[in-house]
């Protein structure tokens, strides 16, 4: 079921994470990779090759679809409250543009 598939898609974002990367299932089939201290650059690289393993998975090639916001937080202590609602935000602009998949914040 719809379990199964949200835990495949668990395993393949942690394989695909570097190394240090804390990855947090926020809700529902939402997810959050928490880096700290990349560029943008590593970032997007990190983000294709998802993309890319995804696609090459059978069993997630035809069911996940997904966006990502990539946010880079100034202020150090920021309450993580603050954070979610940024990043929620930010998860409903993707999801009214068709345009675009992911998003820097």
């Amino acid at each position: 079921g719809a379990n199964k598939i949200i835990r495949e898609f668990a395993k393949l974002i942690k394989k695909e994470s570097i190394s240090n990367a804390v990855i947090a299932r926020l809700y529902g089939s939402n997810f959050a990779i928490l880096l700290k201290d990349y560029e943008q650059k590593s970032i997007r690289e990190l983000y294709k090759n998802i993309v890319l393993k995804t696609s090459k998975n059978s069993k997630l090639a035809s069911i996940i679809t997904f966006s990502t916001v990539l946010y880079n937080v100034k202020t150090p202590n920021t309450p993580i409250s603050d954070l979610y609602k940024k990043v929620q935000d930010s998860m409903e602009i993707l999801q009214e543009d068709s345009q675009h998949n992911y998003l820097f914040i």
